[in-house]
């Protein structure tokens, strides 16, 4: 009887150890890690995100060589706000003269990233603009089909939809070339929304 009952106290705390080990392990697994993939897809579960608008372009050429104003700028991110005045130029048959671009800097480096652009109410009527995708110096793709003349005050995406991986830093150039060929379009460079999920 005695080694029965001392067998049965050293099983007793040895199933108790087990059972706790058991759970442990069981709420340690359940536990999804940081970059696990949602069930059902092939996308990351991202854990942050970042937005923010850069206001004014930096212009390369003589594509957008004056400026015009809107009676509706953007509210910028963080209490911020971008103003009234944008470039402007239209667009040529020929060659690109030249460009806009928005640079997302590093802040957008390892983000899955889309863009907007602020299409304002004047000095932009292009059915065609051309706005070209980044990834520091790597081209990733473009969107030529935007049409400035169908938005009026409000953003449109000019990433067709489309989240990329930015390995680098994500930029936006806008050419004044219309792909399609045709002449004297305008086309607005204003404020573009840079928009990132973070694994």
């Amino acid at each position: 009887m005695r080694k029965l009952r001392g067998l049965t106290t050293l099983l007793v705390p040895l199933a108790a150890m087990a059972l706790v080990a058991g759970l442990a392990a069981s709420s340690a697994s359940a536990a999804p890690a940081r970059s696990a993939v949602v069930a059902g897809t092939t996308k990351p579960a991202y854990s942050m995100g970042l937005s923010f608008v850069e206001c004014t372009p930096t212009l390369y050429g003589t594509a957008f060589p004056y400026t015009a104003t809107t009676g509706f700028p953007p509210d910028a991110l963080g209490g911020r706000t971008c103003g009234n005045s944008f470039a402007w130029g239209y667009t040529v048959s020929g060659d690109a003269t030249g460009y806009a671009e928005w640079d997302g800097g590093l802040t957008t480096r390892g983000g899955s990233c889309t863009a907007e652009a602020w299409i304002p109410d004047s000095h932009s009527d292009d059915p065609n603009a051309q706005y070209y995708i980044w990834d520091g110096t790597r081209y990733l793709g473009n969107d030529a089909f935007v049409n400035q003349d169908k938005v009026s005050n409000n953003w449109v995406n000019i990433t067709n939809n489309t989240r990329f991986q930015i390995t680098d830093h994500l930029r936006i150039t806008l050419s004044d070339h219309n792909p399609a060929g045709e002449a004297w379009w305008y086309e607005a460079a204003y404020a573009v929304l840079f928009s990132c999920e973070y694994p």
